[in-house]
């Protein structure tokens, strides 16, 4: 992957983000996830990075949400999953948490609300979670 692949507005949202002192983590079933990051240098917005070298099911489930949030040390009602996928949606929801579906609407309906990108994001979209 190359830095020009990341979608537009990412690095400014997470920067934000980050500015607000909100803990940030990655929970993605690649085992590449790690290598990805540093190519795209964006491990430093991240707290922690839970990959498929660190838990045994796959989304639908769950479990890669849960450990996130436990490493991060909050409840999983307090987090707010970030997904481009209809199993990632389902994992999240599964966990208790609040979902960002980022893609199309109509194959990501089951999130909370949907965006299409991060450019122009306002993040007070999000203080009614």
């Amino acid at each position: 992957m190359k830095k020009e692949e990341i979608l537009p507005g990412v690095e400014n949202f997470l920067d934000t983000l980050r500015k607000k002192g909100i803990k940030l983590a990655v929970a993605s079933a690649s085992k590449n996830t790690r290598i990805i990051l540093e190519r795209l240098k964006l491990n430093d917005f991240f707290d922690t990075v839970v990959d498929g070298n660190m838990v045994s099911k796959a989304k639908p489930d769950p479990e890669i949400f849960i450990k996130a949030a436990m490493i991060l040390d909050i409840a999983p009602e307090e987090a707010v999953v970030f997904e481009d996928a209809v199993a990632g949606i389902a994992a999240a929801k599964k966990a208790g948490m609040k979902v960002v579906g980022v893609g199309n609407k109509e194959i990501l309906k089951d999130a909370d609300i949907v965006i299409p990108d991060f450019q122009n994001i306002n993040i007070a979209l999000f203080n009614n979670f």
